[in-house]
């Protein structure tokens, strides 16, 4: 089943102007967005990809890691200045909850429920799909609900292939958090127990931490 459908992201400079780190998913023609102008490289780390952008004079990496035998992501994120600077980033998800060779253009569940407790967030469409629980750790992170229903979004590998291409998502809202140097975000969206995906996400930011270093401080 697939439930986490995309992940908005926005990063909001001091004083500047929004960057998005992704073009954008509606229909009509790809714009032209700041995107290329930040995005210094993408590579694959040890099958991990990565992507560094620079926005302002800061570095900001971003990591995506999916363990193994696991339904969980964790995008991660760190930033890399002087350490009085910092940057804030806001993550919209989007979901919709259908099989994995469903057309885009299947219906939306009758309705979404989403729970909070605390730092958790829990995503339902009913008793007989799995729960998507979403968290932002790393550092205090806030989250804003504005449930919306975001229709004709483009599926350009699909529309490319030939598949029905333009379908709809919901969103339960968006995180806001401060990305500062030395502190690193994930944002972990999985079905499994909370107990799983928090220590599988304290690996993730492990092997994260250690490839970071690795890469600026090169053993001979």
């Amino acid at each position: 089943t697939l439930m986490l459908q995309n992940l908005t992201e926005t990063i909001h400079p001091a004083g500047d102007e929004p960057r998005p780190l992704a073009a954008s998913d509606r229909e009509g023609p790809i714009p032209d967005v700041p995107l290329v102008a930040i995005l210094r490289e993408f590579r694959l780390d040890m099958g991990i990809p990565v992507w560094d952008f620079e926005v302002d004079g800061l570095r900001v990496e971003k990591r995506v890691v999916m363990p193994y035998g696991q339904n969980t992501v964790h995008v991660i994120y760190r930033v890399d200045g002087p350490a009085d600077s910092s940057v804030e980033l806001a993550l919209r998800p989007a979901v919709h909850f259908r099989s994995y060779e469903a057309s885009v253009m299947t219906p939306q569940p009758e309705s979404y429920r989403l729970m909070v407790e605390g730092e958790h967030h829990e995503v339902s469409a009913g008793d007989t799909l799995p729960l998507l629980r979403m968290s932002v750790s790393g550092a205090q992170a806030t989250f804003t609900t504005d449930a919306e229903r975001i229709a004709q979004v483009v599926y350009r590998h699909e529309h490319a292939r030939g598949y029905d291409a333009v379908g709809s998502v919901w969103s339960p809202g968006h995180f806001r958090v401060r990305l500062a140097p030395g502190d690193p975000v994930a944002f972990i969206a999985s079905t499994e127990p909370w107990e799983t995906a928090s220590s599988l996400e304290r690996c993730a930011r492990g092997y994260w931490a250690l490839s970071f270093a690795t890469r600026l401080y090169p053993t001979k």
